[in-house]
């Protein structure tokens, strides 16, 4: 009976554990994602109506951009009708996609053959930044020795790394990174922080060359690797979010002949479209597998994806010496070579200057405190270092092209500009191993004219009548992309001597020949009141009348001398023997007054040697100016004068003219007398 109750018991828990298996099996069945690339004339949302109809289990996530679908929940009858449908281009699973890693810690020998860090440097620092500094050979190779840097330095450039993620609080990306637009693409992971160390390491790179370049982190990676799909959101994103350079300096081997990679091979290439179309740069590593991509697509048609899609920019690594790394892909695609690093030994011992040294995750332990390595820094080699190098300089050259032309580039012009400034490291052109060769940036900027004019500010102002006013007085603001001296004058000269408001034009003008013309008004005014000298101690006989300009020596105003009116500003007593002040107010033309004062003698009666002296005293006080304004009040006030009086001519006149009437009647009696004697 226990037995029989023993083997019912096996039973029932074996019927149940079948149950439970079943369904396990046939979630496990609904839950493998399917990869769907539907037809670019077709309708995305018609197929996915579709198919949910059919099974309303079903859930898509796509990038309609590409129309990519991932299907999750896929029944018989839904996978049947994806088989058959004709909306459909191609289905199946997307393969991951990885990292070559080629970090220091991966080689197989460990650290016994690695000289210390203070081997690889000339100076001896603690300093971190100092340290990265002596051993970023690359950035001089790039920079030529950071001369570039000092025309452009990638500022207004967003790169968009597609990487394993970033560590933010690197104190070497203090400001280079876009965090509120950084997105992750892995399942289960939020976050844009680095667990991997390549999107560090990369970032790192891009960071000195480009330092006023913004990162944005795309994350598509894992602490090991990533999936296709993941890697084709992002660079979809990177696209709509306005990136102007993507860096993928990662990838995976495709087979041409096997349609299960056609689904991603097309993908891709609809992802570099897309880019394209919205003059967005891709960058990417041509490969660490150290084989001829062309002679192994004649032979089984693989290709390294995304370096290998049209559109673009593959990048094959250099060493230190500048000879083509073992470990770098060739192939026809690569456009240009970069310095990637390479492991040599010396003497048995690995020299760690050849290496790439950038940043690494302060989170992640690097395992070389042994040989004196900070943490926060990495040695390492491979293609993927060698993109941000490109990447980077590219970044310059968008900021020196944005600066001058006040807009970016095309990708034809970059990869024109760029191509013919190179160092030719191969045959001569364009070759398998080194593209179009290392870029030369500082010479591609040479290409690049200077389109864009000056600019700046009027400054609205009130000019005193007749003073002359540079035109840069009146702007304010002026600058010139080239960062040169901009040469501000006038187009038409403003007249400073006529009153009231003016419109005044002045031209900006570059070293280029780019001009602004700007323009504003002006208002010319006269506030300073006229000024004047009197004459000092002026004698009069009493009760003898006096005008106000008997007491001037000179006049001057700002505006127009001549109009200047002057009266007695106070009232004067004639017939007050003694010494009296006297003022006298000058007024000009905009009714700008001044008053002057003196002195006034009043005496009973004035000798005349006392006038004669007086008027040698006036005539030593008047100047050149003075006795032209003198003669100019004497004209005006001869209207007023009245004829001379003929009885006050001396009588010695009268005389004489009446000794010649008698002379002339004489000479005529005689000249009468002559003719009768002749008759």
């Amino acid at each position: 009976m226990k037995l029989k109750k023993a083997i019912m018991i096996l039973l029932s828990l074996l019927v149940v554990f079948l149950i439970l298996s079943i369904s396990i099996v046939q979630v496990n069945a609904e839950e493998d994602a399917l990869n769907i690339l539907v037809k670019e004339e077709s309708d995305i949302e018609a197929v996915k109506k579709e198919l949910h109809s059919i099974d309303n289990r079903i859930e898509f996530s796509e990038i309609p951009e590409i129309k990519l679908l991932k299907a999750r929940k896929i029944s018989k009858k839904v996978k049947e009708k994806i088989e058959t449908s004709q909306d459909i281009e191609s289905f199946g699973q997307m393969p991951d996609i990885f990292i070559e890693d080629n970090r220091l810690t991966s080689i197989e020998s460990g650290l016994e053959n690695i000289q210390n860090i203070e081997q690889a440097v000339n100076k001896k620092s603690s300093d971190n930044f100092e340290i990265l500094d002596q051993l970023a050979w690359y950035k001089d190779v790039m920079t030529s020795n950071g001369s570039s840097l000092d025309i452009s330095d990638g500022k207004d450039v967003k790169i968009g790394l597609i990487d394993s993620g970033i560590d933010i609080h690197h104190p070497i990306f203090s400001s280079a990174l876009d965090i509120a637009n950084g997105k992750s693409f892995v399942d289960c992971d939020s976050s844009i922080t680095d667990f991997n160390g390549h999107g560090t390491m990369v970032a790192g790179i891009i960071t000195q060359i480009s330092p006023k370049a913004v990162i944005t982190p795309y994350k598509v990676l894992t602490d090991t690797d990533g999936e296709s799909f993941w890697v084709l959101e992002a660079m979809i994103q990177a696209v709509n979010d306005g990136q102007n350079i993507l860096n993928i300096s990662l990838g995976t081997y495709k087979y041409e002949n096997i349609s299960g990679d056609n689904l991603i091979i097309e993908a891709f290439e609809r992802a570099v479209e897309y880019a394209s179309s919205h003059e967005v740069i891709i960058v990417s590593s041509s490969g660490n597998a150290g084989i001829n991509l062309d002679q192994a697509y004649e032979e089984t048609t693989i290709r390294h994806l995304p370096a290998d899609i049209p559109g673009v920019l593959s990048i094959s690594s250099i060493t230190f010496e500048k000879k083509f790394a073992s470990y770098s892909n060739s192939s026809n695609n690569n456009q240009f070579t970069a310095p990637g690093g390479e492991y040599t030994y010396m003497d048995g011992y690995l020299d760690l200057s050849k290496l790439i040294y950038s940043s690494y995750p302060t989170n992640l332990d690097n395992m070389l405190s042994a040989i004196g390595i900070p943490q926060g820094y990495m040695f390492s080699a491979g293609t993927s270092l060698s993109v941000p190098n490109v990447t980077a300089v590219i970044a310059c050259y968008y900021s020196y092209y944005k600066n001058m032309n006040g807009e970016y580039p095309t990708i034809l012009r970059t990869l024109n500009d760029i191509s013919l400034k190179v160092l030719d490291l191969g045959e001569k052109g364009k070759d398998s191993l080194f593209g179009y060769g290392l870029p030369q940036i500082i010479d591609s900027y040479s290409l690049i004219s200077d389109t864009v004019s000056p600019v700046g500010e009027f400054k609205e102002a009130r000019i005193e009548v007749n003073t002359y006013t540079q035109a840069r007085g009146f702007v304010t603001n002026v600058k010139d992309n080239s960062g040169e001296e901009v040469m501000v004058t006038y187009d038409k000269i403003p007249n400073f001597s006529k009153l009231g408001n003016q419109d005044i034009y002045i031209r900006l003008e570059d070293i280029s020949g780019n001009s602004t013309l700007i323009s504003g008004e002006i208002i010319i005014e006269d506030t300073i009141p006229p000024v004047g000298e009197l004459k000092s101690n002026l004698r009069i006989q009493k009760g003898e009348q006096i005008n106000p300009e008997s007491f001037i020596v000179s006049i001057f105003d700002n505006y127009d001398s001549d109009l200047v009116t002057f009266s007695f500003f106070n009232e004067i007593d004639m017939n007050h023997i003694g010494i009296q002040d006297v003022s006298l107010e000058l007024s000009d033309y905009s009714g700008n007054k001044t008053v002057l004062t003196s002195k006034l003698e009043i005496v009973d009666t004035i000798e005349e040697s006392d006038l004669h002296e007086k008027d040698d005293n006036d005539s030593k006080l008047l100047s050149e100016k003075d006795l032209k304004l003198t003669e100019k009040k004497l004209v005006n006030k001869s209207s007023n004068k009245h004829l001379p009086d003929t009885s006050e001519i001396p009588n010695n006149y009268c005389w004489f003219g009446f000794l010649l009437l008698l002379t002339a009647l004489y000479l005529v009696k005689r000249r009468l007398l002559t003719r009768n004697n002749i008759k």
